[in-house]
Parts: C-alpha cells; sequence; structure tokens
C-alpha cells in the first residue's frame, strides 16, 4: 500500500510539472482569446485536482488505477502539446518581425575550376558589372581589403554578358550582385548547377515599418513572390506582385493582381521607369514605395514567399480546389473549365502559366490570386488544426514578413474568437504591350502600359474596402 502511495504522489509530481511547463507555453504564446485561455487553464486546474485525489489521496484500487492511466494520458498528450505550441513560437519568430533587407555580391568562378578561395584568384582578370549600384563598389572595396590588394577588375556591359564570358572561358571569376542572377538564370538556366561562390560580401539595410492594430484598423501588405539564392531576405526580381488589403472588422480582404512587366516609375531610383519585377533588386520597400504610389496607399507590411515551396505549401492544407476560367494543359497536366482540386505539384504548374493563358501574364497573376485565396481560406478552416505541423514544415524558410509576432497572434487571436470565414475579392489591373527602356538592364524590352482606367477601378475598390 505504502508503496503505491510513493509511486502515486511520483506520478503526480510529474504530471503537475508537465501541466506547468504546458501551460507556461500557452500563456507565453499568447496565441488564445481570453475566453479560451481561461477556460483551459480552468480545466487543467480541475483535472490536476481530480487526479490528486485519485493518486494520492483515494485508497480505492479501481480510482488509483484509473487515475494513473489518466494520468499517463493526459502527460504524454500535454507533452506532445508544449512540443508543438514551441515549434509554433519559434517558427513565429523566424518569419515574424523582420525589418532587414539583404544585398549580396559574390565572387564566383566555373564549378569545375580549381579555384577555391579568394586568395586563389586574386591575381586573375575578374570581371564585374556594376549598374551604378553603390553595393557593388562596397563589395569590390571589401573583396580588395581581403586579398589584399586592388584586384585586377574589367568592366563589361551587361551581366549576361558577363556569364556568357564566364562560360567561354574569357574571363575566370566575376563578380555578381546577386539580386541580378535571375537575369543570368534567363540565358544560362543551369547556371547554379554549373558555377560555385568563393566569397561574398553582405550588406544589411533596415526597412521602416508602419504600426497598425491589425486585428482592428484596415492594414495592407505586399506579397512579393521571389526565386532567390541564398536567404530569402536577398534582394531579388519580384515576379509575383500581389497587393492584400485586409479589413479585420468586416472580414474582407482585397487581393489585387499587378502584372509583373507592370511599366511604372521606380519610387526608389527617382522615378526611373521600369518593369515592376525589377522594383525587387532594390529590396522589397522599392516594390512596396512603387506599387503604394501606383494605388495611392501607405503599404503597412510585407510578405515575401519563395513561390518553389508552394507544392509543400499547397500539401499541408490538403489541397485546394479553385475555379479555372479556361480548358489549357501545361506540363503534363491539364485543367479543364471549371472547378479543379490541385495538389502541390498541379497548383505549381497552374500559377506558372502564362503561355497558355488568353492574356498571358494578366491570366498568370489572375491564378496566382485564386490559389492565394484557396490558400487562405483553408487556413481560416478547421484544416489549420488538423495540419498545423505540416503547415509550418512548409513555409519554414521560405516565408518572411516584418509583421511582428504580437500583430500575428492578435490576428490569430481574432480568427480563433470566432473562426468565420473571409470574403476575398479578386481583383487584377491590366495594360497594353510595347517596348520601352528598362533602367535596370539598360536597353528596350518589354513592357505592359498600365490601363488608368483599370487601376482607378481597383482604388474604388480598396477605399470601399476602408
Amino acid at each position: 500500500m505504502k508503496n503505491k502511495q510513493k509511486f502515486g504522489k511520483y506520478l503526480y509530481i510529474v504530471y503537475i510539472v508537465i501541466n506547468a511547463l504546458f501551460a507556461w507555453q500557452v500563456v507565453k504564446l499568447n496565441s488564445l482569446p481570453t475566453k479560451y485561455l481561461l477556460g483551459l487553464l480552468t480545466g487543467l486546474i480541475l483535472v490536476a485536482l481530480a487526479l490528486y485525489f485519485g493518486l494520492v489521496k483515494t485508497k480505492r484500487k479501481f480510482a488509483f488505477n484509473f487515475s494513473k492511466v489518466l494520468a499517463v494520458i493526459i502527460s504524454l498528450a500535454l507533452l506532445f502539446g508544449t512540443f508543438y505550441i514551441s515549434k509554433f513560437g519559434s517558427f513565429l519568430g523566424g518569419i515574424s518581425g523582420s525589418e532587414e533587407k539583404i544585398d549580396t555580391v559574390s565572387i564566383i568562378v566555373r564549378k569545375d575550376s580549381s579555384y577555391k578561395t579568394l586568395d586563389d584568384i586574386k591575381d586573375l582578370v575578374i570581371g564585374y558589372e556594376d549598374d551604378n549600384e553603390t553595393i557593388v563598389q562596397s563589395a569590390i572595396a571589401d573583396f580588395n581589403s581581403k586579398a589584399g590588394k586592388n584586384l585586377n577588375l574589367k568592366e563589361v556591359a551587361s551581366y549576361e554578358e558577363l556569364a556568357r564570358q564566364l562560360y567561354d572561358g574569357e574571363l575566370e571569376a566575376i563578380i555578381l550582385n546577386e539580386a541580378y542572377r535571375n537575369f543570368i538564370r534567363d540565358d544560362y538556366p543551369e547556371f547554379d548547377e554549373d558555377t560555385r561562390v568563393i566569397s561574398e560580401f553582405v550588406e544589411k539595410t533596415i526597412i521602416d515599418r508602419n504600426n497598425v492594430n491589425v486585428s482592428k484598423d484596415v492594414f495592407s501588405v505586399m506579397i512579393s513572390g521571389i526565386d532567390v539564392y541564398g536567404s530569402i531576405s536577398n534582394n531579388s526580381r519580384s515576379d509575383v506582385n500581389i497587393l492584400a488589403v485586409v479589413n479585420p472588422s468586416t472580414k474582407k480582404i482585397v487581393l489585387v493582381s499587378i502584372p509583373r512587366d507592370y511599366y511604372l516609375p521606380l519610387a526608389c531610383r527617382g522615378n526611373a521607369m521600369d518593369k515592376l519585377t525589377h522594383t525587387g533588386i532594390y529590396g522589397v520597400d522599392c516594390t512596396m514605395d512603387t506599387v503604394g504610389t501606383l494605388f495611392g496607399v501607405d503599404i503597412d507590411y510585407y510578405a515575401r514567399v519563395n513561390f518553389s515551396s508552394l507544392i509543400n505549401v499547397v500539401n499541408a492544407v490538403g489541397g485546394v480546389t479553385v475555379y479555372n476560367d479556361q480548358t489549357f494543359s501545361a506540363g503534363s497536366y491539364s485543367f479543364p473549365a471549371g472547378e479543379n482540386y490541385l495538389d502541390g505539384t498541379k497548383a505549381l504548374v497552374f500559377v506558372r502559366d502564362r503561355k497558355h493563358q488568353s492574356d498571358g501574364d494578366s491570366g498568370r497573376g489572375r491564378n496566382q490570386v485564386k490559389v492565394l485565396s484557396a490558400i487562405i481560406n483553408k487556413m481560416a478552416s478547421p484544416a489549420l488544426i488538423t495540419n498545423f505541423s505540416s503547415i509550418l514544415g512548409s513555409l519554414e524558410g521560405s516565408f518572411q514578413t516584418n509583421l511582428t509576432t504580437g500583430e500575428i497572434n492578435s490576428l490569430v487571436k481574432m480568427q480563433l474568437n470566432d473562426m468565420s470565414g473571409w470574403d476575398i475579392i479578386q481583383e487584377q489591373v491590366s495594360g497594353t504591350g510595347t517596348s520601352a527602356h528598362s533602367y535596370a538592364l539598360g536597353g528596350n524590352y518589354y513592357m505592359m502600359v498600365p490601363d488608368m482606367s483599370s487601376v482607378n477601378r481597383v482604388k474604388e475598390i480598396i477605399n470601399a474596402n476602408k
């Protein structure tokens, strides 16, 4: 009898420690609405009291054995919950509150070369193209310092020419502003696999942010879809551009898809004209300011998404169903007109296709908004709970925002409070194709001149959502 009582006390102490650890993690996370938090803590206290009498005070064998089994089951459940709450907290800390943009400049050699370090190539001719960007000059100064001498540099007219000379052996090494890597990939799809970085210069810049009560006030988010080398914080072309205007009081979101080729004055370059996708080269803040000027909106936040990870995100929420406007085939898939269920792989093909869309890039942008809307609706449903771990894993390393952890928790609390759906209004602006000068590339390229009637129509919709 004494051994049973002693075991009961030890088991109860272990249970209380696990119980307290779980409660501390829940309170620390601060994502539960007050009514749920109080209900949970009250339930934990009542169960602890019941187990106290069942494990420590009772002399009945059945009550003791039942309490013992119950304590073990609940302890395991609480340990499981503590792990995932801690994981969610770490995830939020990793993706949120980012106020930095990162410029990276690399020295690159062919992968099949014998060069491994900066010392190996410091006496060679190294190609570069600075595009009048101070970041490249800062990097050269840093490389000179690391090499202990001024490098022998050869200026080349363009990054495409820089890559050609590297491939042809005219240059053994080149200096590349990583924001321009995608331009090289356009001509040399295997560039990443064919080359190797032997030295890097990294510069971090703070991005100013607004402070908004996201659970009450209307706020806007610039969603920038990128495909970057290295950290998702790195500047790179913004291939997907969606402005989200969120009204938490009415539970309405206006999602505006903006064509990547939209010909606009770059707010960060003295209103020099270029296509919207090139704003990403200069940082997400340049994209925010340029789009904000177009629609007359002071954009509060940004969310950078690596759309290559879309497969994992869609699979994590259990797939999505979208309405397809026109029948088309892309890759190895067919997409009939009407409702289409998409797993991750099909969703990526669906959002990337523009060749088979009757309106080209505009159709692609429209499909991107449809998939994003479907993902939002899934995450605002019980699927968020049932697929919680998978969703976190799919977003890790591929999503970044300057929304703080506290602001995200406020949105989570608000959603858990009623679990109601969101009314998502999908809009798109249009334009006319032409050839015009690109500030970033220094030549004439395809551009889309904005149709201001479509822009003004979207402005009215955005203002009506405030």
